[in-house]
């Protein structure tokens, strides 16, 4: 099997390999692409999508990611960093070569941003699944602001180092109380970043990024879970929910991301249409919102 272990000593990496072998049929998680293995203090994900090389085959762009995210680690950007990699057989698609194995990372803090707990649209709504979610709320709610300005800007310095994020899960998104939110699952290099890329409207910051600096928030609950709630406890996760909605947008705004590119990002996006068909975060009325905004900053 061939093997690319820079940042962790051989014999170890050996050593994890061997026990994820052993282990094959009972990992601990699984995501739509690799099975992963917490193995003492390290994650060993077991892949068919190694990117080995592209187009005409003379580089490795994984290796150029091992080190685009050992350098931002180094320089305090919250992302698990890839310690190294084993691959044996090689599938060519079109200008690709894609190895199978398994990716070697250090565990990352805390726990996902919402984990496999959270109550999903057709999914059993349990009282576990209801305290887990109140609590999840509330505990993000109550994060100091000074965590949700590294977020924001540990997104952008990951976007310009043009790494991409994959935001369709929030298990992609660590949160820890005292390490904050990190970054898990940064395998693919991209030509462009969100930050710089101009949205419709002509802004120098991307819709996209802004929509993601939102993944703290709750942005969708469906009828059978809100049944399940009464009303003071569901006036409480709109609380808190608006609370975390505030500490992105100031979040957005210490990165010089402006009130009109954020209102425009929501009024273009319809924000999170796919999953209620509302122009709103959870519980955030979001013209509502702005219209505060504006009031106060005309008023500044």
């Amino acid at each position: 099997m061939n093997k690319y272990v820079p940042f962790i000593a051989e014999d170890i990496a050996d050593s994890l390999i061997t026990k994820t072998m052993i282990r094959s049929n009972t990992s601990d998680r699984r995501g739509g692409n690799s099975k992963a293995y917490l193995i003492d203090d390290y994650c060993v994900l077991k892949t068919n999508n190694i990117e080995l090389a592209d187009h005409n085959k003379t580089d490795v762009p994984f290796n150029t990611v091992i080190s685009k995210l050992h350098d931002l680690s180094e320089s305090g950007v919250n992302v698990v960093p890839v310690l190294g990699y084993y691959y044996d057989q090689v599938n060519d698609y079109g200008d690709h070569s894609y190895g199978s194995g398994y990716i070697i990372e250090p565990l990352a803090k805390g726990s996902e941003l919402y984990g496999d707990m959270f109550p999903k649209q057709y999914g059993e709504v349990t009282p576990s699944n209801l305290d887990y979610l109140k609590l999840r709320v509330d505990e993000l709610a109550h994060a100091p602001q000074e965590q949700y300005d590294k977020f924001v800007q540990d997104m952008k310095s990951i976007t310009d180092s043009k790494i991409a994020i994959d935001p369709s899960k929030k298990t992609n998104f660590f949160y820890d109380t005292q390490a904050g939110f990190s970054f898990v699952d940064l395998n693919f290099n991209t030509e462009n970043t969100l930050f710089d890329e101009p949205d419709l409207y002509g802004n120098n910051t991307h819709r996209d990024f802004i929509k993601y600096c939102y993944l703290p928030c709750v942005d969708y609950l469906s009828e059978n879970i809100i049944s399940g709630l009464s009303e003071p406890e569901l006036a409480k996760i709109k609380a808190d929910n608006n609370t975390i909605f505030d500490k992105v947008y100031n979040g957005l705004l210490k990165v010089g991301v402006t009130h009109n590119d954020i209102q425009s990002a929501f009024e273009e996006q319809r924000n999170y249409i796919s999953y209620s068909g509302k122009k709103e975060c959870f519980g955030v009325d979001t013209d509502t919102y702005f219209a505060e905004k504006n009031t106060v900053n005309t008023n500044d």
